[in-house]
């Protein structure tokens, strides 16, 4: 009989440590699993619900976006104009340029160009690039002293403005304005 509880405790000792292992793996399983269907709910919820409304609407937000002309300033101050006061037409801003000027030195200059109408005349955009060069050699035949002075540079906005006129065959350019000017 002792050899007979002996052999059975010793079955016992035996047989614990297979369920020590199943329960372990079992608890690794069900790890797994509630892992799995965590990730699954929370990838369901933000492509079906508010997050995935959000997202898609940004996304064709982001899309239409890009082609969108840039936007308008002053449509909303003609109730709040003055007598006499015209609305500010469309403002278009160029890239902010460093050109070496004739003579030595450069000049660093950001440019906004303000149009009669309130949009972007669609020819404008064909012109772009022969309006940039235009722009960047008639930077770089000035010398630091014909620019440096309040008249040197309202001189040089009105060279600009006629030759972005010309170019675009039509007076459509309103205004100039500096918003970056450096000169060194």
């Amino acid at each position: 009989m002792a050899d007979e509880k002996k052999e059975d405790k010793d079955d016992e000792k035996q047989e614990a440590p297979p369920a020590k292992k199943s329960n372990a793996k079992l608890f690794i399983i069900i790890g797994v699993a509630l892992v799995v269907v965590i990730a699954i709910v929370v990838t369901l919820v933000l492509v079906l619900g508010k997050g995935g409304a959000d997202n898609e609407s940004l996304g064709a937000d982001a899309a239409t976006s890009v082609d969108e002309e840039p936007v308008e300033e002053g449509t909303s101050d003609e109730d709040q104009l003055e007598e006499g006061e015209e609305p500010l037409g469309a403002i278009f801003p160029l890239e902010t340029q460093v050109v070496n000027l004739s003579g030595g030195g450069f000049i660093k200059i950001q440019i906004q160009l303000e149009f009669i109408e309130r949009d972007v005349p669609a020819r404008f955009y064909n012109r772009i690039v022969p309006l940039k060069d235009s722009v960047l050699s008639l930077l770089a035949s000035k010398r630091k002293e014909d620019i440096q002075n309040k008249e040197g540079r309202e001189t040089l906005k009105n060279d600009l403005k006629e030759i972005i006129n010309d170019l675009l065959k039509k007076e459509e350019i309103k205004n100039i304005y500096f918003t970056q000017f450096v000169i060194q």
